[in-house]
C-alpha cells in the first residue's frame, strides 16, 4: 500500500484498504482526495472538469458507499461531517441508507445536523 501512495495512486490504496476491512484508513485517504483543491486551470479538460475534480467526486462517492454500509457509529460520526460539507444530499443519503441494516443512535446524528441546513434535519427526521 505505501507503494501505491508513493506512486500517486491513493484511490487504489483506499480501495484495497476498504476491501481488507480497513475502512477507517480508506476513508481518511478518500477525505484527502475529496478535499484536494484544483491546483491550476491547466489541469482542466475541454469540458471544464479537471482530473482532480473527477477524482474528488470519485473519492466522495466511494466514501459515501462505505459509510452507507457502516454500522459503526463512531466511524460514521467521524467521517460524515466532511461528506456533509462537500455534498449535503449525499451525506443525507448515507444517513438514510437501507443498506446499513443496523439502526443509528439518532441523538449524535441530530447534533451533527442541527447546525446545518434545516432541510437536511427535516428530511432525516421524516425518514425516521
Amino acid at each position: 500500500l505505501p507503494v501505491l501512495r508513493e506512486a500517486g495512486q491513493p484511490h487504489s490504496a483506499a480501495l484495497l484498504l476498504a476491501g481488507a476491512g480497513r475502512v477507517s484508513e480508506a476513508l481518511e485517504l478518500w477525505e484527502v482526495l475529496a478535499r484536494a483543491p484544483i491546483r491550476n486551470l491547466s489541469e482542466a479538460t475541454p469540458s471544464g472538469i479537471s482530473d482532480q475534480e473527477d477524482m474528488s467526486l470519485v473519492a466522495l462517492n466511494e466514501a459515501s458507499k462505505a459509510l452507507s454500509l457502516c454500522s459503526s457509529s463512531p466511524l460514521l460520526l467521524r467521517h460524515l461531517p466532511w461528506v456533509l460539507d462537500l455534498d449535503p444530499s449525499l451525506g443525507l443519503h448515507v444517513l438514510t441508507s437501507p443498506a446499513r441494516g443496523a439502526l443509528l443512535d439518532t441523538s449524535p446524528i441530530l447534533g451533527l445536523l442541527r447546525p446545518r441546513k434545516d432541510t437536511l434535519l427535516r428530511k432525516f427526521l421524516e425518514h425516521q
